[in-house]
C-alpha cells in the first residue's frame, strides 16, 4: 500500500476473504500454534484492508466466498458486512472472481 502511495497509483483492486467479519472462521485456524501465535488470517487481511481504506487510494475491496477451480461466467451476486454468508451458495470461480476485479477498475 505504501508503495501504491509513493508511485502515484491511482485505483487499488484488493482480493481479501468473506468471513471477516466472524472472529470464530474457520479460516482464522490455519497457522494457528499451540501458544496461541500464528493464525487469525482474516484479522491480518482485515487489518490490511483498513490500511489501504485509510490510505487516500482509490481502493475496492472484494470478499469473495469460497474460490472453485471452474470455468467461470455465473451471476455475480454482491452483498456488504458478510451477509451472503447466509446464502447456502457461497463459492465462485477463481475468473469470475478476476474477471470483477479487473471491471471493477473501470467503475
Amino acid at each position: 500500500i505504501d508503495a501504491a502511495v509513493s508511485a502515484g497509483v491511482p485505483r487499488v483492486v484488493f482480493c481479501s476473504s468473506m468471513g471477516g467479519t466472524q472472529p470464530d472462521n474457520f479460516l482464522n485456524t490455519i497457522g494457528s500454534r499451540p501458544d496461541g501465535t500464528g493464525g487469525q488470517i482474516l484479522f491480518w487481511k482485515r487489518k490490511a484492508e483498513k490500511y489501504a481504506l485509510e490510505s487516500g487510494l482509490d481502493v475496492t475491496v472484494l470478499h469473495p466466498g469460497g474460490l472453485l477451480d471452474q470455468p467461470g461466467g455465473r451471476q455475480v451476486v454482491f452483498g456488504v458486512d458478510d451477509t451472503l454468508l447466509q446464502r447456502q451458495v457461497r463459492s465462485i470461480p477463481r475468473d469470475d472472481v478476476a474477471e470483477t476485479m479487473v471491471q471493477s477498475l473501470f467503475v
